[in-house]
């Protein structure tokens, strides 16, 4: 993924206060501002939540249940989370799902598509 991408106007106006600088020590300045102005700032706690519910799940977990038990809403869910994980959540409970499976094929002694648990 393209740091323009994820970060958008900010990533732009980085580099050019980056063409800019004069020396080394401002290279740095503009770095360690970034940094602190943008990416200490950004709660990521939701994003982290949510994770932990997909990944945590026995079920298979909807949208509609994770906001729920967040006490916020979908839209609010697929929002940070696509802002801080780069994808929709629906997404991400495939591939939890996805995982798995595939931890359960390589580890259980029966292997077959039929022993594996609905998820």
């Amino acid at each position: 993924m393209n740091p323009e991408d994820l970060f958008g106007d900010i990533t732009r106006k980085f580099i050019q206060r980056l063409n800019k600088a004069t020396d080394t020590e401002a290279m740095f300045a503009e770095m360690e501002k970034i940094f602190f102005d943008n990416l200490l700032v950004r709660d990521l706690s939701l994003s982290t939540e949510t994770v932990n519910l997909i990944e945590n799940s026995e079920e298979n977990i909807e949208v509609t249940k994770l906001a729920k038990e967040l006490g916020v809403t979908d839209r609010t869910i697929r929002n940070h989370f696509y802002d801080h994980v780069g994808c929709l959540p629906k997404k991400h409970i495939k591939f939890v799902k996805f995982k798995k499976i595939t931890y359960q094929l390589a580890h259980l002694k029966d292997s077959s598509l039929v022993s594996i648990k609905k998820m």
